[in-house]
């Protein structure tokens, strides 16, 4: 299990902490990757693409893989990492252990955790959706959703209003 890095060509990179699937990685500075979830554990490592080290980074408030990541930056300029969706690693079609909520990590701090997010929960429970960052807007798209078992069409949105997180369902669907 290696990471692989793009410069002028494509390399095998530094060994990763451990092998995994199902999870997310998002780029939380110039220079520093956050590798979060997947494989039933809450676990997230820092990749410093300066030093090519890993390091431990703050625990998940819940188990997650199969979910959706991405940062947003307040107008202070504080970043926000959200984590949404995805289940707890027994994919069993079981609901109760899928995700609709969100946690959010406050990388500003001095000693950030993950905290679920209070209001800010998708409005069905949903695994492997992806997700892109827009003007510092989270657009989580597709995924499936165990109970009723069907394909996401809708576009969900998370944002700031004012200083606070917010999720909007948008009324553009995707087609399949």
């Amino acid at each position: 299990h290696s990471s692989g890095l793009v410069l002028d060509q494509i390399r095998i990179g530094p060994k990763m902490p451990k092998a995994s699937f199902g999870h997310c990685m998002v780029c939380i500075s110039d220079h520093e990757v956050l590798f979060l979830g997947g494989d039933f554990d809450r676990e997230t490592h820092i990749f410093n693409k300066w030093t090519s080290v890993w390091k431990q980074g703050p625990r998940m408030a819940e188990y997650r893989k199969d979910f959706a990541a991405g940062l947003l930056i307040k107008a202070s300029g504080k970043r926000i990492l959200v984590a949404v969706g995805g289940h707890n690693g027994t994919n069993d079609g079981k609901e109760e252990n899928y995700h609709a909520t969100a946690e959010v990590l406050h990388l500003h701090k001095t000693d950030p955790s993950f905290a679920i997010a209070s209001g800010l929960e998708l409005p069905m429970k949903l695994i492997d959706m992806d997700s892109f960052t827009v003007s510092n807007e989270m657009y989580i798209t597709g995924g499936f959703s165990p109970k009723p078992k069907r394909i996401q069409s809708k576009i969900d949105k998370i944002t700031f209003q004012n200083e606070d997180l917010k999720l909007v369902t948008l009324a553009t669907s995707l087609k399949h």
